[in-house]
């Protein structure tokens, strides 16, 4: 619920504006059949655009992060790095007046981070990376705090796992 609430909030506090596009993607975990050169990282393959506002909040509903349906079938952390390159691509490829920019929600735990320069690419791109994690008391090797302090995007965490950041 906490996935949801966040983009909720957003939205009630009119942080989306008239015009916007909005995309839900949701990104899984590196699986063994994911050794494969057409792995298939992001779900849906080809996001839905929409700038209305209850189709947006329809994709919202759609999210499910119960946890046997993740964790019995990946039994890893998810590939935070891997959804971001495929992410930046999809970007730079959509065709849109609009500026473009990708938000990431995760409890901020990756697999190791790729030999991929993300950061470079996001400034190329000028696509900025923002990044909402809720609070875990875990060390945070692999976050992306750096990624989208470093890609001109912003970074903030929920210390109180109540979509209110502080």
């Amino acid at each position: 619920r906490w996935y949801q609430n966040v983009l909720r909030t957003a939205m009630n506090n009119n942080m989306m504006k008239p015009g916007d596009e909005f995309s839900l993607v949701s990104f899984d975990c590196n699986r063994p059949e994911y050794g494969e050169i057409d792995k298939q990282l992001l779900f849906p393959e080809n996001p839905n655009f929409t700038t209305n506002p209850r189709d947006f909040d329809s994709q919202i509903n759609s999210i499910d992060m119960g946890k046997r349906r993740h964790r019995d079938n990946c039994q890893q952390i998810g590939d935070i790095y891997g959804a971001l390159v495929e992410s930046i691509k999809i970007m730079d490829d959509l065709d849109t007046k609009n500026s473009k920019s990708i938000v990431v929600l995760a409890d901020d735990w990756s697999v190791p981070e790729l030999n991929v320069d993300i950061i470079g690419r996001a400034r190329e791109t000028d696509i900025p990376i923002y990044g909402i994690t809720y609070f875990q008391n875990i060390k945070r090797d692999y976050g992306v705090k750096d990624i989208c302090q470093n890609s001109y995007g912003a970074y903030a965490i929920d210390r109180r796992n109540d979509c209110l950041l502080y």
